[in-house]
């Protein structure tokens, strides 16, 4: 098992742990309700995988270039007798600056919109820390906090490094009162490895009520196109089709040379969709390497 420290117990037990915490160097972003077992978080990457790569209820980014730790200092109060009380103890807050691309940021942008979510920090040590509430000591999760993406628009001349912003702002500071660390038996590289890779749908065209067609382009970042996908990577989101039989049909031809795919969306008496159905697809690879936004078509005449 990996190195195990207790915040719990006295430093004559964890005399091991008599240590400062050492810088950021990453962060796991979870869904507020994702938590795991001690094991399932330091032992292996099954969970993990599972989180980040097969449901998606989880992000990690490439790295940091650097962080700001902006949490207001302690507010000292000193009475009229001259007895001193905190008066605000602050809540935990960061600006992390990621390692990122304008592809994979614009992702983030439209993701992590002061929105809620829970982020444990990956320190330079590679221990993790995170929130582990007593009441429930095998049930190990991040803090709870909200995190909003944000870039500049002019890139500054000495501070490029600063262009991908993510703000953490901590919502219940007790929760810091609780970490948890631990050193486990992976790195936060092979987290990234487990990211899949976002791509773009790029310049679909108008559905075609008259033979049911529609094409488009997949992008990666740095403008990669992607020519070899299937039909078993795109996946139905919602749909909403009017008629007898309400379920969507397709099929996918590409063409390998242009990159250009022709995706034909019929009900399943194969019959166009009729004016005012609407259909949210995206891609997402079978092996889960390749995943993009979800694009709605609402057909119209």
């Amino acid at each position: 098992m990996a190195d195990y420290c207790n915040g719990s117990l006295p430093s004559g037990v964890s005399a091991n742990c008599l240590t400062f915490p050492k810088e950021v160097k990453n962060i796991i972003i979870t869904s507020p309700t994702v938590t795991f077992t001690e094991d399932e978080l330091i032992n292996g990457l099954t969970k993990l995988e599972e989180v980040l790569k097969t449901n998606k209820t989880g992000y990690v980014p490439a790295g940091l270039t650097e962080y700001e730790d902006t949490t207001d200092d302690v507010t000292i109060i000193t009475s009229g007798k001259g007895k001193k009380y905190f008066d605000n103890e602050g809540y935990p807050s960061a600006v992390m600056y990621l390692e990122s691309n304008m592809c994979d940021f614009g992702m983030a942008l439209r993701a992590f919109k002061s929105s809620t979510y829970r982020v444990m920090f990956i320190l330079e040590d590679n221990s993790v820390m995170a929130y582990q509430n007593m009441n429930k000591p095998d049930e190990i999760k991040g803090f709870l906090c909200e995190v909003t993406a944000n870039q500049v628009g002019i890139p500054s001349i000495d501070a490029s490094q600063q262009a991908y912003r993510l703000y953490i702002n901590a919502k219940d500071r007790n929760e810091f009162n609780s970490r948890y660390f631990n050193i486990p038996t992976w790195t936060d590289s092979d987290l990234t490895d487990l990211m899949p890779i976002g791509v773009g749908i790029y310049k679909p065209s108008t559905y075609s009520v008259a033979n049911g067609n529609m094409t488009f382009q997949v992008i990666a970042p740095c403008r990669v196109q992607l020519k070899t996908l299937v039909v078993a990577d795109i996946e139905i989101v919602s749909a909403t089709i009017a008629g007898t039989a309400p379920v969507v049909a397709l099929t996918l031809v590409n063409d390998a040379s242009t990159g250009i795919y022709t995706l034909v969306l019929e009900d399943t008496v194969a019959a166009v969709l009729a004016v005012g159905d609407v259909v949210e697809f995206k891609v997402k690879s079978t092996d889960d390497t390749y995943n993009s936004e979800s694009y709605t078509i609402t057909v119209v005449a």
